[in-house]
């Protein structure tokens, strides 16, 4: 991929190294930059600005807190004025990852996670009570056989 116009290769190689450990100091990308302490900070601070840096995260294990079912769910909605409504319900459940609007034959599709198939169908009767929602097609995830933040850095 490209670098945008905005960005240089020093730019991406400290969004490399914050992508791989967020913890590290501005200090230590510098020196394995070899440049001044101050240019790293400066950097940092202009991708936020730009928002190419969104902020720092932990990565957490859903898996190891006990929530070992990843499921993938396509949202078929009544496309009405209850849009706003719905949306505002999915934001509210917390067992839900990730939410996307997309093409083809859902109009939502939503990465939820479980402590154990029951309370992934306790989700599911949830979400699909929900006004708005006309149908919903469950995929249970098997196996996580590849999961990253930015690919292309």
């Amino acid at each position: 991929m490209a670098i945008p116009q905005d960005m240089d290769s020093l730019d991406v190689e400290i969004l490399r190294r914050l992508s791989t450990d967020a913890r590290k100091s501005y200090l230590e990308i510098a020196r394995e930059l070899k440049v001044a302490n101050a240019t790293v900070h400066e950097r940092i601070s202009k991708l936020r600005k730009k928002g190419i840096l969104k902020g720092f995260y932990t990565q957490i294990s859903a898996e190891k807190l006990g929530c070992p079912i990843t499921a993938f769910v396509g949202l078929i909605t009544s496309q009405n004025k209850q849009l706003p409504k719905l949306v505002e319900r999915l934001r509210q459940i917390q067992e839900i990852e990730e939410a996307h609007t997309v093409t083809g034959k859902y109009d939502f599709l939503i990465k939820v996670r479980a402590r154990s198939n029951v309370e992934l169908q306790e989700l599911l009767n949830m979400i699909g009570s929900i006004a708005g929602v006309g149908r919903h097609e469950t995929m249970m995830a098997l196996t996580t056989i590849l999961e990253r933040d930015v690919p292309y850095f």
